[in-house]
């Protein structure tokens, strides 16, 4: 009796001889190290000829022998981030060698024995029919020559392992980990001068504030052409086309430069909250320690906020924008602009331009907005919002969520959502400044491309058309008919939320916003604090407002709609023996909370 033709089948994994590598991808990696490689050490021997400028100088004592140790150690780390790079370029060019080497040596063998045996492709499987034992047995070789080739691989990519090591790339860090934080001076700084001092270096004049909380305005002249810094009000001229660096120092202080003043300035915050307002002119906005607030101008800025919990808004310009150390909220707005949020728990928007957002170390919330973006998570748990436009969103590490439109490009996601991003609420009115209205045109974008933004906004339209005059859209009488509720948010210091009946016998609603609030205690980024009030604007509109006040723990006294906001409990029959429950009237995923889960941040459990 034969042998049953099922039984004469061998079915091979195709995975076998199929590495499912990408070694193109891999030396376009190399390239970019490389590349990096060149510009540190660029950078060091431009840094390096600056410095030793300073060091040969008429500059003696303490201060001068340590900032000479602090250059070279500087230049050291440089050109040493300069090799490891150049080393794991060639790793990974070594990497991309062999894949491809052995790659094509699996595919010779698999197609010699498919010519060699009657098969044929079922799924993700070879099916081998032999007639003859011979043929079997060809198949058996076959399988163990690819095995071997793959166990060649395997040993000789683990001699290229010493080239990805991160021992050196550590020792860097930690060197510099201290001074990164704030926490160390890089090197013995001169005392602090008692009061405002000007240096003229190389024909730029550097104007020392000294401590205290200071003052300082910097314009043009109109009649001479002279660059005016002002400071506690005083003034010091220079000629024009003097760049200047103002160093703030210690204090509270506030830098301005008005709009249309295009000059060349570096501005510098020091220790304390600092106010940094640039022009219209390219320049670098440096916020170092502290709870700074940047604002990069018209130009195009680089703008670091410096250790702390900060808030940068590039404004106008293509910009380059890094929130560094702490929680940061970071705004890019119009332009083409590249941020970076740094180590912390960051809010990073792009808004309007086709921007590059990177989310660094932390569980950070990274949007797009409109236009074409490049958006990636970094490490930790993200939240991503692609927006409008073809965006590419890359997770990173962590268990990141994407929230995207389906001709975005996704990669490295724990979660991908799709969503159609919507044009909701558009009737909303915006009234301040133009840099105001482009900051809240910017949150109100994130949230159409959230889906429990977008449920609030969705809500927010349907008050409006409900209220609205039956003739509303009718041909004619529809301009002069009433639209409904109207919306207006309002640039403030705080933010608020309130009605009032108009001559329609409808409502008009106002919130008022201040998008570069940050001193709410759980660091919530300012674009909760928006959907917060549009919970109250929910429940004008619904008459579900909660009346009366908590007596609860936590929040004695607290108005019950605030909690309501929220999304806590709330003492419904006044009696503090039975539980509180979240106000049926007004459903959860319109809460405060409800967003905060939705963008990974942590839950409020209090209103205080």
């Amino acid at each position: 009796m034969g042998i049953p033709p099922e039984d004469r089948e061998i079915r091979v994994d195709a995975a076998l001889w199929d590495l499912q590598a990408n070694p193109g991808r891999i030396e376009t990696a190399a390239s970019a190290w490389r590349r990096f490689g060149k510009a540190s050490v660029a950078v060091g021997d431009d840094l390096d000829a600056d410095s030793r400028k300073l060091l040969g100088s008429e500059w003696a004592g303490a201060a001068r022998d340590s900032f000479g140790q602090h250059q070279s150690k500087v230049f050291g780390s440089l050109d040493a981030m300069g090799g490891q790079a150049d080393r794991l370029a060639s790793a990974l060019e070594g990497v991309a060698e062999l894949l491809r080497w052995y790659q094509n040596a699996l595919d010779g063998e698999r197609e010699q024995i498919m010519g060699a045996v009657p098969s044929r492709r079922s799924g993700g499987q070879i099916v081998f029919r032999w007639n003859q034992p011979a043929q079997a047995t060809q198949v058996s070789e076959a399988t163990n020559r690819a095995s071997n080739l793959r166990k060649e691989l395997d040993d000789a990519l683990k001699g290229k392992l010493s080239g990805f090591s991160t021992a050196e790339w550590d020792a860097i860090s930690t060197q510099w980990d201290t001074v990164s934080a704030g926490t160390t001076d890089p090197f013995t700084l001169p005392p602090e001068a008692t009061g405002v001092s000007v240096l003229m270096v190389d024909g730029r004049a550097v104007v020392n504030t000294g401590p205290g909380d200071d003052n300082v305005k910097v314009t043009r002249d109109p009649d001479t052409g002279q660059v005016v810094v002002e400071v506690n009000g005083v003034k010091y001229h220079y000629p024009e086309g003097t760049p200047v660096t103002i160093r703030a120092g210690d204090g509270n202080d506030v830098v301005e430069v008005p709009k249309g003043a295009d000059l060349s300035l570096t501005l510098l915050g020091g220790e304390g909250n600092d106010t940094l307002r640039g022009g219209d002119g390219n320049e670098r906005i440096i916020g170092l320690h502290g709870d700074d607030k940047v604002y990069g101008g018209a130009g195009n800025d680089y703008a670091s906020a410096g250790s702390g919990r900060d808030y940068a808004d590039g404004q106008g310009g293509d910009d380059l924008l890094a929130g560094g150390r702490g929680n940061d909220v970071v705004y890019g707005l119009s332009g083409n602009d590249n941020i970076a949020g740094g180590e912390g728990e960051d809010y990073l928007e792009g808004a309007t331009g086709d921007d590059t957002v990177h989310g660094g170390a932390g569980r950070d919330v990274v949007s797009g907005g409109r236009d074409n973006d490049r958006l990636d998570g970094g490490s930790g748990d993200d939240r991503i919002y692609a927006g409008h436009g073809r965006d590419t969103v890359t997770g990173g590490g962590g268990a990141d969520t994407a929230y995207r439109q389906d001709e975005d490009q996704v990669t490295g996601v724990r979660q991908d959502v799709r969503v159609e991003v919507s044009d909701a609420a558009e009737y909303i009115q915006i009234r301040g400044s133009d840099e105001f209205q482009e900051r809240v045109r910017a949150d109100l974008d994130m949230m159409r491309a959230s889906p429990i933004g977008q449920q609030m906004l969705a809500e927010l339209d349907d008050i409006r058309n409900d209220s609205a005059a039956i003739a509303a859209d009718w041909p004619v009488l529809g301009d002069i008919a009433y639209q409904g509720n109207p919306l207006v948010i309002v640039e403030a210091e705080s933010n608020t939320a309130s009605y009032t009946t108009n001559w329609h016998l409808g409502e008009d609603y106002e919130v008022t916003y201040n998008p570069s609030r940050l001193s709410s205690s759980d660091e919530r980024p300012p674009v909760a604090g928006l959907f917060h009030e549009f919970a109250h604007v929910y429940d004008y509109g619904n008459n579900t407002s909660a009346p009366g006040t908590h007596e609860g723990p936590g929040d004695v006294g607290v108005e019950n709609d605030e909690r309501e906001a929220v999304g806590l409990p709330i003492d419904e029959d006044d009696d503090p023996n039975t539980p509180g429950q979240i106000d049926p009237d007004h459903p959860y995923s319109y809460t405060e909370n409800a967003f905060r889960d939705e963008m990974g941040w942590p839950r409020r459990t209090s209103y205080s």
